[in-house]
């Protein structure tokens, strides 16, 4: 059971996470690339190339 429920609140946090970055974006488009490029290059790690990052 434990298994199932360390697993559920991995979803929710992901869910979380999505929902904020939606948030950050329609209320301050400006900040696009501030909160959500970091964040995607986060989450990715090594496997995005260093040009993506830059831009």
């Amino acid at each position: 059971m434990k298994g199932n429920e360390i697993e559920e609140l991995e979803v929710s946090f992901i869910l979380d996470s999505a929902t904020f970055i939606k948030a950050t974006v329609s209320s301050n488009p400006s900040s696009r690339t501030g909160h959500v490029a970091p964040f995607v290059g986060f989450q990715r790690g090594s496997t995005t190339p260093p040009s993506v990052k830059r831009e």
